[in-house]
């Protein structure tokens, strides 16, 4: 994130610098770093900033991370450990349709894991 925007790298130059881009598809804004530290912009946003919250966003990433580690938990045990294992002053700020969210995560991320499984065994399957 740099200036409440976000940005998924997009190549490392030859210098070692690394380009990103704005996560917006249509948006034509790019950074560059060196060592993590912005080095020079390029374009500018073609979109409204939007609020991110970051306590949800890390409670989120954790809620992605146990949901591949504990396949059998289910997922508002997983919620409930992430918020406790955050921050316990910044969990007022999750709201509703925050936890909705995290419950979204959590299923994405499973079905990810167990189709990447199914595949691999019928490769296996059909192979031998």
């Amino acid at each position: 994130m740099h200036n409440s925007d976000k940005y998924r790298q997009y190549y490392v130059k030859k210098n070692k610098n690394v380009c990103w881009r704005c996560t917006h598809k249509a948006c034509k804004a790019r950074i560059e770093t060196r060592d993590g530290t912005v080095v020079s912009e390029y374009g500018f946003h073609c979109h409204t900033q939007k609020v991110v919250n970051a306590s949800a966003t890390a409670v989120r990433i954790a809620c992605k991370r146990k949901a591949s580690e504990h396949l059998m938990e289910r997922p508002q045990e997983i919620i409930r450990t992430a918020l406790q294992e955050t921050n316990s002053e910044l969990n007022g700020e999750v709201t509703h349709q925050d936890v909705n969210n995290f419950r979204a995560a959590i299923c994405r991320e499973r079905r990810k894991n167990t189709d990447d499984f199914q595949r691999h065994q019928g490769r296996i399957h059909r192979g031998g």
